[in-house]
């Protein structure tokens, strides 16, 4: 597998997979990509020490202040995230999400699949494809979606 661009037909079809995974739990009222991408940011605000407010998201992902309240208490009751009293300012409220490390197997089977395919990799390659799939996330998040833009 040393021809790159079987590599990027690869990431091609996990990408159209995922599309495919989006349809599904949209059907299946399973967080969809905007609640996946509120839980995204609220994993990256937090892990860089400045959790997200309600507003912050509603911001990130271009909802209202009372739509992305609607979605916070559904994320709530499904486990996935805590809203907090700001610890500097009692008045505001801040977004936290639940643990990484409370993903209990057989709670959410693509997550148990993965990380039974992740398991078979070296420490190298594993920190190998973490570097890449990190570094082809901040290419998702920086491109500029336009009106001729399927996707």
């Amino acid at each position: 597998m040393d021809d790159p661009t079987s590599v990027a037909y690869a990431i091609e079809e996990l990408r159209l997979a995922e599309l495919r995974l989006d349809r599904r739990r949209e059907a299946a009222s399973k967080p969809g990509a905007t609640e996946r991408a509120v839980l995204r940011h609220t994993f990256e605000r937090s892990d860089a020490g400045d959790p997200a407010t309600p507003s912050d998201l509603a911001d990130y992902v271009g909802l209202s202040r009372s739509a992305i309240s609607i979605m916070l208490r559904r994320l709530e009751r499904q486990g996935l995230v805590r809203t907090l009293r700001h610890p500097g300012d009692g008045r505001r409220r801040v977004v936290m999400p639940v643990s990484r490390n409370d993903h209990l197997g057989g709670d959410d089977l693509l997550t148990d699949r993965i990380r039974e395919v992740t398991r078979r990799l070296t420490d190298e390659q594993a920190a190998f494809v973490t570097d890449v799939l990190e570094e082809l996330r901040e290419v998702v998040d920086r491109t500029e979606v336009t009106s001729g833009d399927p996707s």
